[in-house]
């Protein structure tokens, strides 16, 4: 983990391990989870373990250090979908603890976060994967009629909130939800023109629609309510990186690493 002190590796379902090195920090930032779509269908048992049991060691530990913990949690709360059915129970978990038992807490629900080290693969994630098609010259594989709206975040935003609500916490504000996101309304279909233009500066990405993911809604909207930011001192559409600056340098990282998009030996254009 570049940049780290320390990088300790553990397994959230352990409790006592976690007490031990929960006590050498000052606060926590809960990512941890199982992600995926369709992909947890047939693993359901093991997101629940990781993404509300897993959680809930944190939780505890946390309490028990009064330690303050910022809990992330996805923009796509209403989807029928394990991933955010397991995290949407984590962070309700988290606002009751906070309320009632004197956990310092503060959730993060983040949107659609891009940027640099994200894989295409083996959990599809949206924005690498249109880079590699677009890099091949090929359609992007688009589920339903590409209406369904986005918000893309910068990943390096994304940190900020997280830092700034980690503050908040600490400060002891009480519990409540910052949804990490621009507030800027784009389709899926949108988000495939600007990372075609991305790479080659002008033009309309050739697009192939498929079937919806299980648990996902025909025409579904993740928007961040940029209101929810405003005691953290955040303006989206001032503090944010633009899409087109953040597209530019996350597609130029792709270019000098197109390992991570399985594309070793293969010159993009």
């Amino acid at each position: 983990v570049e940049g780290a002190d320390e990088v300790l590796e553990g397994d959230i379902l352990n409790g006592e391990a976690l007490y031990d090195v929960l006590a050498k920090c000052d606060g926590v930032i809960n990512l941890a989870g199982l992600l995926g779509t369709s992909e947890l269908l047939e693993n359901i048992r093991n997101a629940v373990n990781a993404n509300i049991l897993g959680a809930l060691n944190i939780y505890g530990a946390c309490r028990a250090q009064n330690k303050p913990i910022v809990q992330i949690s996805p923009g796509n709360a209403s989807w029928l979908s394990i991933y955010p059915i397991t995290k949407m129970c984590a962070e309700k978990l988290a606002l009751a603890l906070g309320a009632d038992a004197g956990l310092k807490v503060a959730v993060v629900r983040a949107m659609n976060v891009y940027g640099p080290y994200q894989k295409h693969a083996p959990v599809r994630k949206y924005i690498p994967n249109l880079i590699r098609w677009a890099f091949r010259g090929e359609a992007a594989e688009i589920y339903g009629d590409g209406e369904q709206i986005m918000d893309p975040i910068w990943v390096g935003d994304t940190a900020e909130v997280l830092r700034r609500a980690l503050e908040y916490a600490i400060d002891g504000g009480q519990p409540r939800v910052f949804e990490a996101g621009s507030g800027m309304v784009l389709t899926a279909n949108d988000m495939a023109d600007l990372v075609w233009n991305a790479v080659y500066l002008n033009g309309q990405m050739p697009k192939t629609h498929i079937a919806m993911r299980p648990g996902e809604p025909n025409h579904s909207i993740t928007v961040a309510d940029p209101k929810s930011l405003r005691p953290l001192g955040i303006v989206p559409g001032y503090d944010f990186m633009l899409i087109s600056e953040g597209l530019a340098r996350t597609v130029a990282w792709y270019r000098a690493h197109p390992d991570v998009l399985g594309l070793d030996g293969i010159v993009v254009s």
